[in-house]
């Protein structure tokens, strides 16, 4: 487009902004050179971006100019100078190769006339002309540090926004008389032995704010606030070009005595969290059953448990529901579940149903299907379970916040009640904190959405990458631990039924249609033009007395 003059404009820090380089005067020499040659004009502003990075990551404006460039569609530039378009030699030399070879007449503010770059000695004098553009730059960035570092040394601040407790005064770190009574109320409880979930409260309660003005304090801001060495007068600063630190004083808020009781508490806490590690939980540990969470009473829809005591040659399967029901203070004797009324003999129980559900497996194509299926799609499953776990630890913290949120509101109406706290005071306080438990809830409902839609197939994906290649030799497994990790992967639950003193009805429940599936081909003369599968059922019933394998099984 050569009746067009691209304007490309930044300014490489927001101070910049103010001085004879600013975005309104790079535009308006532009346009001004635009009706020097009496052609439009269109102005591409990149704003307010640092030099320091001085590539493509953070220009998305350029990078789309350059692509516009690439596709011919500009053959007229204007930019201030040329360390506009950048000030790195390598990315410059980039952009200049892209404007020679697309053959872009380049225009600065300091000459109305083009620079041709596929002349020789115009080529030669823009490149002359950036070499001392990126000097300029590097002496700049080094005066910078130099100043900071000389800054720094002479007491003043390192920059950005000061700790937690300080408020910058002429460059200078001074202690805010508001936030210093609550660095020192922290201090002071958790060297009482007070754990952070409790100071967290009592921040809550007392309606003390975070710095970015939050009701509710994140474990990760106290346990930084009790690191943090300002408190008691210093702080340091490493140069990462040299590797000098330089320490600096600063006014105290804390005594040292409270300081090092604090890092004892914090040593102490740290040691006893580790040794919990170290130790493990430890405990008696509950026997296990194959079919355990599995059997549910068709009576009553409460889960078996299981009975085992070798010396008694007792081991069987029974409804909990009418034992635990007994136990409940007040309860009718008449709430008993009466209609479970045999219990299943463990190991035959075991055996019919290990046996039942090897034979449905083996007989599926569907089945099998789905293992190839999965294991040929299966590259982002340690991805997703890692994030599951990460939302999983999420919800556990908001279910905890929100109990903590709501006996704040409890404590504090009862402090207006016993007129330690002023209407006004608490309603601020309780505006604050419903606020927040409103947040909560909204990221509650997502994270909740989010773990119930993807941990089925999660789930179904690991057992698969377990399983997926040993199903023929599973058979004959005895180790429990694998057998029942088995079953939990395919069956829902097993609904029992009591219908005499005699006979059992156990319903088998698959999560997926494996029971009697079909494999149909397309033409069973021509089977290279493939085939469908036809779904099977999810539900199957075994009748049998308890002491033999089954006397009937239906579908």
């Amino acid at each position: 487009m050569d009746d067009t003059l691209h304007i490309y404009s930044r300014v490489s820090t927001k101070e910049q902004s103010d001085n004879n380089t600013s975005l309104d005067t790079q535009r308006t020499s532009g346009i001004r050179c635009s009706e020097h040659l009496g052609i439009s004009y269109k102005v591409w502003n990149e704003g307010a971006q640092s030099s320091f990075k001085d590539d493509l990551d953070n220009r998305p404006i350029l990078v789309e100019l350059l692509g516009q460039i690439d596709a011919g569609n500009v053959k007229k530039l204007f930019v201030w100078n040329t360390d506009r378009l950048s000030r790195s030699q390598l990315t410059w030399s980039m952009i200049r190769h892209k404007l020679k070879v697309n053959d872009v007449s380049l225009y600065t503010a300091s000459d109305m006339n083009p620079t041709d770059l596929t002349n020789a000695m115009d080529d030669l004098l823009v490149g002359v002309l950036s070499e001392i553009s990126a000097y300029d730059n590097k002496l700049r960035t080094e005066r910078f540090r130099i100043g900071k570092l000389k800054r720094i040394k002479e007491g003043g601040w390192i920059g950005g926004p000061p700790p937690y407790g300080y408020e910058i005064k002429n460059k200078k770190l001074v202690i805010n008389e508001y936030e210093s009574k609550w660095v020192k109320f922290i201090f002071e409880r958790y060297s009482e032995g007070i754990s952070v979930d409790v100071i967290r409260s009592e921040l809550l309660k007392n309606g003390v704010v975070t710095r970015r003005n939050k009701p509710v304090w994140s474990h990760g801001s106290i346990n930084a606030l009790i690191s943090n060495t300002h408190y008691e007068g210093y702080y340091k600063m490493t140069d990462k070009k040299s590797g000098e630190t330089i320490r600096t004083e600063c006014d105290p808020i804390l005594t040292k005595e409270l300081v090092n009781t604090v890092r004892k508490e914090k040593k102490k806490r740290s040691y006893n969290s580790n040794a919990g590690n170290r130790l493990g939980s430890g405990g008696n540990q509950r026997r296990d059953y194959l079919l355990k969470g599995l059997l549910v009473c068709g009576s009553c829809n409460k889960l078996f448990g299981g009975r085992y005591f070798e010396n008694q040659n007792l081991n069987h399967y029974y409804c909990v529901s009418g034992e635990r029901k007994w136990k409940e203070k007040g309860t009718d004797k008449e709430n008993k579940c009466v209609k479970s009324k045999r219990n299943l003999k463990i190991n035959i129980t075991d055996e019919l149903v290990w046996n039942t559900v090897m034979d449905v497996i083996t007989n599926s194509v569907l089945f099998k299907e789905d293992i190839k299926d999965e294991i040929l799609n299966n590259s982002s499953v340690e991805k997703g379970k890692n994030e599951l776990n990460n939302e999983e630890r999420k919800l556990k913290k908001i279910d905890k916040e929100l109990k903590d949120t709501e006996n704040t509101i409890v404590e504090l109406e009862t402090d207006r009640l016993l007129k330690k706290r002023t209407d006004a005071e608490v309603e601020k306080i309780i505006k604050n904190i419903e606020s927040h438990r409103v947040d909560l809830e909204q990221r509650k409902d997502s994270i909740v959405n989010l773990i119930n839609g993807t941990k089925h197939s999660l789930k179904w994906v690991d057992w698969v990458n377990e399983f997926s290649d040993r199903v023929d030799s599973l058979r004959n497994e005895t180790d429990l631990t694998l057998r029942k990790k088995f079953l939990d992967g395919l069956l829902d639950k097993i609904i029992v039924n009591s219908d005499d003193k005699q006979t059992h009805s156990l319903r088998l429940f698959f999560k997926i249609p494996y029971i009697d599936d079909t494999l149909i081909w397309n033409d069973d003369s021509d089977r290279s033009k493939g085939y469908e599968l036809e779904q099977g059922l999810k539900s199957m019933v075994i009748d049998f007395d308890g002491k033999n394998y089954p006397l009937k099984k239906s579908i």
